[in-house]
């Protein structure tokens, strides 16, 4: 593990230019703030994440799940967004976080951006399949209004009957 600050700066160098052709693929040009520093690497100074205690191999890997990644750019000081494609469905916050895990992932192990097709076939097929989040736990509270709807809708039918 090359948990050493340098060279895990030269890591998040090399993530900011594959995520600034992600960027610019989703309509946003202005990745780059004046000191030439993205949006992730300025994201990794600002939160203070270049860390021996925070080894990039370990927030990246296969292993991580994805809701634990320290790496989470809509979680800084600066209000930076992470894009979707304008393909990519609305996605609760749980799921973005998800999405961006694997595209970071993906850059981080291949050293560029991933294509409009992988992310398409491979990440949001692992974003969407994903049942454990809080759109799951939104679900498993529908039945209790959908039934209080068809108690209500009894109700109706019943004051129907008395007419």
């Amino acid at each position: 593990m090359s948990s050493n600050p340098r060279v895990q700066l030269a890591v998040f160098k090399r993530i900011d230019a594959a995520l600034s052709t992600y960027y610019q693929r989703c309509g946003h040009t202005n990745y780059y703030n004046a000191r030439g520093h993205g949006v992730f690497l300025q994201y990794i100074l600002d939160e203070e994440l270049n860390d021996k205690d925070i080894p990039i191999e370990t927030e990246l890997s296969d292993h991580n799940d994805p809701n634990q990644c320290a790496y989470k750019i809509t979680n800084s000081k600066s209000g930076a967004v992470f894009p979707l494609p304008s393909y990519a469905p609305v996605m609760d916050s749980v799921h973005k976080d998800r999405f961006m895990f694997y595209v970071l992932q993906y850059c981080y192990q291949h050293g560029e951006s991933p294509s409009d097709d992988y992310v398409r076939a491979t990440i949001l097929a692992r974003v969407l399949a994903c049942p454990q989040t809080q759109t799951s736990q939104a679900q498993k509270q529908k039945p209790v209004h959908n039934t209080n709807a068809s108690v209500d809708v009894d109700n109706k039918n019943d004051d129907d009957d008395d007419d």
